[in-house]
Formats: C-alpha cells, structure tokens, sequence
C-alpha cells in the first residue's frame, strides 16, 4: 500500500505524476499540467483516485509554492496565466468534492479538513493569479 498524507505531494501517486513530469522534454511538461487539471476541472462523472491526486500535483507546481520541497523541480512548468490558474483551481476544489475518490478516502478517513488546509497556500497562490487586482490609476 502507497504512502499518502495531506500536503499535495505527500502522496506515492503525486510523486510518480512529478517524477513522470521530470522524464518528459520540458517543452511537453506545460501541455500534460494543463491536461491534469483540466481532465479534472471539467470531469463531470466521478473522478478516480490517481487523477484527482495528479491534478492537485499539477496545481500545486503552477502555484510554484513546492520548488524547495521537491527538490529537483520538473523543466518547463508553465507560470500560470489567469485562466489556467482558475482551471487549477477548480480541479483543486472537484478532487475534493462529492464524486471523487480521493474526497471519499479523505472523509472516510477524517483527513478531510488537514487535507484542505494544506492546500490554502496553492489555493491563494492560484487565486492571486486568478484574479489579479487591478489599479485604479492610470499612471
């Protein structure tokens, strides 16, 4: 049985989706991130375990808040624009809703709220991006 814990790459399948980023040429790993999270973002049925956990890895490398942690950080990870960042976001927020198995485990196993809450700095990393303030001078 695999390792998992709340943080988005305290996971055995987070880290294979990493360590399968690091063996891609950097310029594919932009296009398989966006794949991730938009497979998830728009999945309306249910959402299996490795690719809501692959989709969170996803949004947490494009909120660039894990280059420290993982040491060597996958080649050619996008800096996000708002729109992919609002996709990120709500990939987030699906793998973690109703109808996705790891919201189920997550539950079931009363990890739920440590789960999210590990999560805030790439949901804020991602919403800043999302939606970037705007100035109200012209100069």
């Amino acid at each position: 049985m695999g390792s998992w814990g709340p943080g988005p790459f305290e996971d055995d399948s987070a880290l294979d989706f990493v360590d399968d980023l690091r063996e891609l040429p950097a310029e594919e790993v932009a296009a398989e991130i966006e794949r991730a999270v938009r497979s998830v973002a728009e999945e309306t049925e249910y959402v299996e375990y490795a690719e809501g956990v692959s989709a969170v890895a996803a949004a947490a490398l494009l909120s660039g808040r894990y280059r420290e942690e993982l040491g060597e950080y996958p080649a050619g990870v996008p800096v996000p624009t708002p729109e992919l960042a609002e996709l990120a976001l709500r990939a987030v927020e699906r793998a973690h809703s109703g109808g996705s198995h790891l919201w189920e485990l997550r539950v079931e196993s009363g990890t739920y709220r440590e789960d999210w809450k590990a999560l805030a700095p790439v949901r804020a990393a991602l919403l800043q991006v999302a939606t970037p303030t705007q100035s109200d001078s012209l100069f």
